[in-house]
């Protein structure tokens, strides 16, 4: 098993993946720190919120998760599912995101694949029933 490490939120950038995740957000990202609306800002401002958008328009490249159960935290252990490249915890409840990076992105408008974006929709579906994830 691998070593769950607790990152200083001050210290993200020093992390090799929380700063790819970063590099791979859109210029500018839908954010919110409230459900039911969210604003564009640029990614500066953007992760600074609750909630922000993985994803640049048209092109999957993680596969993000919530998971709302206490035990959040190795619910992919627990269940023989790979390892996320990201677990966000709530400290206040256990729940969790998880966020898997996809090898090659999927693009999703324009001339994409439609194989490739059935594959990619049924391991969404699969993953997000196996974690029990919540279906937004």
């Amino acid at each position: 098993m691998y070593a769950i490490k607790q990152i200083d939120p001050t210290d993200w950038q020093n992390v090799s993946t929380l700063a790819q995740f970063y590099e791979d957000l859109a210029t500018n990202p839908y954010c919110t720190n409230d459900k039911g609306f969210s604003y564009i800002r640029t990614k500066s401002h953007a992760i600074k919120h609750a909630y922000i958008q993985p994803n640049r328009p048209n092109v999957c490249r993680w596969l993000v998760f919530d998971i709302d159960d206490p035990q959040a935290l190795f619910t992919y252990h627990d269940k023989g599912l790979p390892r996320p490249q990201i677990i966000i915890k709530n400290p206040e409840n256990g729940h969790a995101h998880y966020a898997y990076k996809l090898t090659t992105p999927v693009g999703e408008g324009g001339k994409s694949s439609t194989k490739a974006l059935k594959y990619l929709s049924s391991v969404q579906h699969a993953l997000r029933l196996a974690l029990g994830a919540d279906r937004s």
